[in-house]
């Protein structure tokens, strides 16, 4: 990606997108050049301004997925929506984590509520948006 936007935002979403590297259009010929030999050969050129940019995005949103986890669901909920994401019958839940089923329900209806959800699909995909759970595999 060779733009004049430098913000981290465009940053972000430009790598979301697929790009293997982010220059602005204050690069040079020959830089450009050079940038482009090295993504052909499996490179991620970057600017020094913008690698610094990537580098604190991550850094952030580390920090700011262990807050969410942290506020949002319990370790008890967690672990019943990473159940959930798995395709475990509740009645299975409940033995794994030796809940009876109505315990189970009591935490998967605090689940729904937290994740502002109504239905089992809508709070894996909701926990897998906001990193709560890994996707299922």
């Amino acid at each position: 990606m060779c733009t004049v936007y430098e913000d981290s935002e465009e940053i972000f979403q430009a790598i979301c997108a697929g790009a293997v590297g982010y220059l602005t259009k204050r690069t040079s010929p020959s830089d450009l050049m050079d940038a482009l030999i090295d993504a052909y050969n499996g490179g991620s050129p970057m600017t020094p301004s913008v690698a610094r940019k990537v580098i604190s995005i991550f850094q952030n949103i580390k920090v700011d997925d262990e807050r969410t986890r942290e506020s949002i669901l319990n370790d008890r909920e967690q672990q019943i929506l990473n159940l959930m994401a798995y395709g475990k019958p509740y009645n299975v839940i409940a033995e794994e984590v030796c809940l009876s089923i109505d315990g189970v329900y009591y935490h998967i209806r605090h689940i729904y509520e937290k994740l502002h959800v109504h239905s089992r699909a809508e709070a894996v995909a909701q926990g897998i948006k906001k990193r709560l759970i890994a996707p299922p595999k």
